[in-house]
């Protein structure tokens, strides 16, 4: 090694250094800890309002359920099943509820009973309020008790004869749906089939590769076990999508992967005739995926799947420097060495990459967090390939062969036949192919339906289509917002509300719906309620005292129950009844207090008329309803407006970054073909079909590959037929590297493909 290249070799030293502490940095301090997320809503903002907040508790209270159904045509062979099933998903230790007993979370009801004068169903305070209607009370509750049958009681006769607190307990039954207690579990009957419903929790993300990992063999263990003896076993839930869809992703990304690997190993071995180039491309593309990683995992604390298809692609971008630097040999093969390379394809290396991070860190200043990754993933790939092409190549690079390679007599030949054209022919051209985009790029039409992004393998589809048919209660994506400027005004609403729900259902328009005031009246409901059993029930000689005289109680015990009734305390509160193991199976739906007031969500089920449901809140003030479906879709349109102003700046900042080192005018006609690709390609896909968030991404993919080829050939005009080759391998590479994903099964990760390979 001669003195010379010192500051050469220097380079060399200190960026292997740094990449080898950048290896071991990430072996020990990301690697255990790097969350990937399948979930493509990763890509949108946090909540920033009340109603965001509620949609993100709503969606993330039924992210985390999972609903089991054991069947069989043998009822005790079915409860049998389903108590093998719930034992196994409990002893698996990675569930924070598994519910079998239809009593579960209701065992202890010390502070029902405590307030049960101020608690009535809706059933019993119509009768009550209406004239006679004490009188039909007690001759209801003596049917009942005399009759056939025995009344599901809270308490027993003595404590409360009428049963008000077991019929209000019963009314919370009505959200569920077609099952009904049976020999403590909750069991239904069609076509002779008798089903027992299983639920569990996981307290993890669904779209989290290691919740997945952790969860689904418990399931897979239990569902087995159940069917081992017999059992059908249909199940719903989240996690089970998400992991279908994570596991499809990376499996179409590692054959797509490896598929193009291997083409473009072909294509480097074939036109350098040598491995080292292979070994270096790889060697430089991993240290650039390694520093992306690691930063995004240490600024956002995960790495999103698309954020990971997306950057991993650009950072394919960086194959393009590579590819740049080894095809300069072919300028001057006889007298070619690495370090003039460096001379030579430096500058347009280092222009073009500094010119790709500018448009790609324009994703930077949007508020979505998932674009924010591409960029910070985008930007950090790029710099760190382009400085190990800078730094290792013009000391590993191998030495130029001396005959010239058949790639290069091709590049030859059609740097030659572009040249034939004139320069007239040429701007005909150019003005033929821009009025073509433009026409075609007007005509183009935009679907921003989330529900296109989800491609539902048919057995999941089938099953969920199948539960919500024989469960009847499983909670749709749409729900009521209710707000106000504290609880009791929230629940006071909520009261007015379900009057209108009540009579959705009996129309039929919905299935069902839970709300919190199913376990919890409001204050002024429960004063209500008190005022009436105090005028026709619990006083000296009402109904109550009547009633346990008939059926053979001793006037004390009557005395003691009125003095019960007076001494009750004041309503049950929100925070009392939080607090208390009765409201678990409400608690998802209090949305509770934040900057813009009190809030709960009334979840639907079954929803057959969405308009009856949409006009009720106009005529409740603070209630809402909300269409999570509808909202993201609203919301990915807005995005993708964003986005495509984003890429309109980012030619901007290209453009002028451009224009400092090469003029306007030359700036303006090298962003011509970027400018034009990427307008022939949305008019072309546009016509193929509507465009959506993930094509608009895809032409940033775009930008990238057309702004380094616009300034290697401008950089390289000395040596055109080098640089024509160099571009030439690159857009081979893109192709293998993009236009495979155009056959994948996953919508979102499909939609990048044809955008590059149109382009």
């Amino acid at each position: 090694m001669s003195p010379e290249p010192g500051g050469i070799y220097l380079r060399f030293w200190l960026w292997t250094a740094a990449v080898a502490a950048l290896v071991l940095f990430y072996s020990l301090r990301v690697a255990p800890v790097l969350r990937i997320d399948t979930d493509i809503m990763a890509l949108l903002p946090g909540a920033t309002d009340q109603t965001a907040a509620a949609q993100q508790r709503h969606s993330d209270a039924l992210g985390r359920k999972l609903l089991f159904l054991v069947g069989d045509a043998d009822p005790p062979r079915a409860r049998e099943a389903a108590r093998l099933l719930a034992d196994r998903l409990r002893d698996a230790h990675v569930f924070t509820a598994v519910s079998l007993e239809a009593d579960a979370g209701m065992a202890d009801l010390a502070l029902y009973r405590e307030h049960r004068f101020g608690l009535l169903s809706d059933a019993q305070r119509r009768l009550l309020r209406q004239p006679g209607g004490a009188e039909r009370l007690r001759a209801q509750t003596l049917a009942g008790l005399y009759g056939p049958g025995v009344m599901p009681r809270a308490l027993p006769v003595a404590q409360d004869p009428f049963n008000l607190l077991g019929d209000f307990l019963g009314q919370q039954g009505a959200a569920l749906g077609a099952v009904r207690p049976d020999h403590g579990m909750l069991m239904l009957t069609q076509a002779g089939v008798s089903y027992v419903l299983v639920g569990a929790e996981i307290g993890g993300d669904p779209f989290s590769v290691e919740t997945q990992d952790r969860v689904m063999p418990a399931i897979d263990a239990a569902v087995a076990q159940a069917r081992g003896v017999g059992a059908q076993v249909l199940s719903s839930g989240v996690i089970l999508h998400a992991t279908q869809a994570a596991s499809r992703a990376r499996a179409e990304i590692n054959l797509v992967g490896t598929l193009s690997l291997l083409g473009v190993a072909l294509m480097i071995l074939l036109t350098f005739r040598s491995l080292r180039p292979l070994l270096l491309n790889t060697v430089v593309l991993g240290s650039g995926a390694l520093a992306a990683l690691t930063l995004c995992q240490l600024v956002f604390g995960r790495v999103t799947l698309i954020a990971l298809v997306f950057g991993a692609g650009l950072i394919g971008v960086a194959a393009d420097y590579s590819t740049h630097f080894l095809a300069d040999q072919f300028r001057n093969p006889a007298g070619w060495t690495p370090r003039q390379a460096l001379r030579h394809v430096g500058p347009s290396i280092v222009m073009g990459m500094g010119c790709a991070v500018l448009g790609y860190l324009s994703l930077g200043l949007t508020p979505l967090p998932g674009l924010r990754q591409m960029a910070v993933f985008s930007a950090a790939g790029l710099v760190v390939a382009c400085i190990g092409v800078l730094c290792w190549y013009p000391v590993l690079a191998p030495p130029a062969r001396r005959s010239q390679p058949a790639p290069l007599r091709w590049a030859v030949s059609l740097d030659r036949h572009l040249g034939r054209l004139g320069g007239r022919q040429a701007r005909r051209a150019a003005w033929a192919l821009a009025a073509l985009a433009l026409l075609a790029a007007a005509r183009v039409d935009f679907a921003d339906d989330v529900r296109l992004l989800h491609a539902v393998p048919a057995p999941l589809r089938e099953a969920d289509s199948r539960v919500r048919e024989l469960l009847q209660s499983v909670p749709d994506s749409q729900f009521f917002l209710v707000q106000g400027p504290s609880p009791e005004a929230v629940l006071q609403t909520e009261e007015r509300l379900r009057e209108g729900l009540d009579a959705a259902v009996a129309d039929g328009a919905l299935g069902s719906y839970r709300a919190v005031t199913r376990g919890l009246p409001s204050a002024q409901r429960q004063q209500e309620n008190h005022a009436l059993l105090a005028a026709q029930v619990y006083r000296p000689g009402g109904i109550g005292p009547q009633l346990m005289d008939e059926l053979g109680f001793p006037p004390a015990l009557a005395a003691q129950r009125l003095a019960e009734f007076a001494n009750a305390p004041p309503p049950l509160s929100v925070e009392q009844w939080l607090g208390d193991a009765v409201s678990m199976p409400y608690r998802d739906l209090w949305v509770g207090a934040d900057a813009h007031g009190h809030a709960s969500i009334v979840s639907l089920s079954g929803i057959r008329d969405f308009a009856a449901l949409r006009a009720l809140p106009a005529r409740l003030p603070g209630v809402q309803f909300v269409d999570r479906v509808a909202a993201v879709s609203e919301l990915l349109g807005h995005y993708r407006r964003l986005a495509l102003l984003l890429l309109a700046a980012a030619y901007v900042l290209i453009g002028g970054a451009m224009a400092l080192r090469y003029g306007i005018t030359d700036a303006a006609r090298l962003l011509t073909a970027p400018m034009g690709a990427a307008l022939l390609t949305a008019g072309v896909l546009g016509a193929c079909g509507a465009l959506n968030l993930f094509h608009v991404l895809g032409l940033f993919l775009v930008l990238g590959l057309g702004v380094d080829y616009a300034v290697f050939l401008r950089e390289g005009a000395a040596s055109r037929a080098a640089t024509v080759l160099a571009i030439t391998l690159s857009t081979v590479g893109a192709v293998l590297s993009y236009g495979l994903l155009a056959f994948l099964v996953s919508a979102f990760i499909r939609a990048l493909g044809p955008t590059v390979l149109v382009c």
